[in-house]
């Protein structure tokens, strides 16, 4: 009934993150487009918030239905793409929270992945750890340092799944 709250991005972007948490997934998606849609009726609205729990989403659907490897990939893609981009651009530890879920990611998708996805991936962790490394003491807490650990292992992770295909 509030008419100010209904048109407002982070008012659907909320019901988005909640429909996210209980894994409601399609619900969730038509609330982060009506989201970006009002951020975009704004004009000036920066979607950083939304764009990274986009990048979550896309994720957490991957994981949590069953894709096929394809589909599975270029959601993988266009998350990356989303939290490479905050990763340069801002100070920020969000976009290290979603990329812990790479590990899972990995451990549903690997065995279907071809040698030059598992290499791809391969690269995409040893970014974020040279990214990890660069950071500022004050930006390297809790998710920063979980992110780092999951780097570390789909690295190890994709070395083995390497060696199974060679």
């Amino acid at each position: 009934n509030l008419k100010r709250c209904s048109t407002h991005p982070l008012f659907w972007l909320q019901y988005a993150i909640a429909s996210l948490v209980i894994k409601e997934l399609p619900r969730a998606k038509k609330y982060f487009e009506t989201s970006y849609s009002f951020a975009e009726k704004k004009g000036w609205w920066d979607t950083f918030q939304i764009d990274n729990h986009f990048a979550r989403f896309l994720v957490t659907q991957t994981i949590e239905e069953d894709m096929d490897i394809k589909d599975a990939l270029s959601n993988y893609r266009e998350a990356w793409q989303i939290i490479s981009r905050q990763m340069e651009n801002a100070r920020r530890h969000h976009p290290y929270r979603v990329a812990i879920d790479f590990q899972k990611f990995l451990n549903r998708y690997g065995a279907k992945m071809t040698v030059a996805d598992i290499n791809e991936f391969y690269s995409t962790a040893s970014r974020i750890l040279k990214r990890i490394e660069e950071l500022p003491e004050t930006i390297k807490g809790k998710y920063v340092t979980k992110c780092k650990i999951a780097m570390k292992s789909i690295n190890d992770q994709c070395k083995e799944l390497l060696k199974t295909l060679s």
